[in-house]
Parts: C-alpha cells; structure tokens; sequence
C-alpha cells in the first residue's frame, strides 16, 4: 500500500467517524413529556440503569436529600418523581414507569434528569449525578405553591 493510499483510507475513515458522531450528537431531545404523562403538576423524570455507579451516587444523593424533609413534604416530593428504568429499592412514593421510554425519548446517557413542568414542558436537563443540594432545589421545584 502507497502512503497516499494510506492516508485516504484513514481521511475516509475519520470522516465516517465523525458523520456517525454528528448523527449521533444532532438526536433530537423532546422539548415536552408524552401528552399521556402529564399530570398537570410538576414532576421530575429521573433515568437510571440497573448496575450504574453514576446512577447509584445519583440516587444516593436523592436519598440523602430526601431523609432531610419533613415526612409529609418528603411524601409530597417524592410522589413528583417519575423513575425510569428504576432500581428495585425505589422508594415506594415514586411513580415507576416503563423502562422502554428510555429509547422512545431518547435518552441515551444515565443518570438523566428532567424538570417538567405542569404543562409537560422540560425546563432543565441534568446529565451525570448531582449532590443533595441539588436535589433539595428539585424538590423545592416541584412542591412549591402553584404547581
């Protein structure tokens, strides 16, 4: 092989590369939950995965968070979270939904959180594992009058 040979196959081969980066960065993200789960409240839609230590220092930090509320503003907090592709210790105030709405909205990367609010739009994305008092303002978030 002639190094001009060479040198197109890997010119070829990084072009291919890159297109399947650019189609993979340009997926669409829905900018609304599904019209069937809405409920008219805030909410937040957490996506996880089974054996994740993201997903795990994720949920950790929820837990913390959660442990510092009253039991009645924890119960009223946590029955705004929406699990998906939820652990088997979800904390029973959660809603649990399919785990194949992962692939239906395009969730490629876990931990993923959403912040919807009552008319199912998605206000903030979080991407990775957050600490408490991150998750203190999410429940701040969904519990405040009005929503």
């Amino acid at each position: 092989m002639t190094l001009f040979a060479a040198a197109a196959a890997v010119v070829t081969l990084l072009a291919l590369v890159l297109q399947g980066a650019a189609l993979v960065r340009t997926a669409p993200a829905p900018a609304t939950i599904p019209v069937e789960f809405r409920a008219g409240t805030r909410s937040i839609w957490l996506f996880v995965r089974p054996g994740c230590r993201h997903c795990r220092r994720h949920l950790d930090a929820l837990d913390r968070s959660a442990s510092q509320l009253d039991p009645a503003s924890r119960a009223a907090a946590l029955a705004r979270v929406h699990f998906i592709g939820a652990p088997a210790e979800a904390p029973a105030e959660v809603t649990v939904l399919p785990e194949t709405l992962q692939r239906r909205l395009g969730v490629r990367y876990c931990p993923t959180t959403w912040l919807v609010d009552c008319r199912g739009r998605i206000l903030a994305r979080w991407l990775g594992a957050r600490d408490s008092t991150a998750w203190m303002r999410a429940f701040a978030f969904v519990t405040e009058e009005g929503s």
